[in-house]
């Protein structure tokens, strides 16, 4: 089973905007699945995140708050052991 990369979002936030190109470019090397979610469409959500969006949770976890670092990202996903597309690309985040 694929891991899950989940964008929470709000309308008319320039940083959710740029977070989620960063996310899109950066993530066409993992092989995993990609999802935005607004959260004014869920109370719960909006009370969780409506200060802190963008967040970015990585199966269900949330692990970046506002400006996303496309490095450490991909440095995540790495060490949780996600499988790159490519093996040639995973080694530059190994230790």
């Amino acid at each position: 089973m694929r891991s899950v990369v989940t964008l929470y979002t709000k309308p008319n936030c320039p940083l959710c905007d740029e977070a989620d190109r960063t996310l899109r470019r950066c993530l066409r090397q993992w092989n995993v699945r990609y999802e935005t979610v607004d959260i004014t469409t869920d109370p719960v959500l909006l009370q969780a995140y409506g200060q802190t969006v963008p967040v970015v949770a990585v199966d269900g976890t949330a692990l970046f708050f506002g400006k996303i670092s496309a490095f450490r990202l991909q440095r995540v996903l790495s060490e949780r052991g996600i499988p790159a597309r490519n093996r040639a690309f995973m080694r530059r985040f190994a230790r």
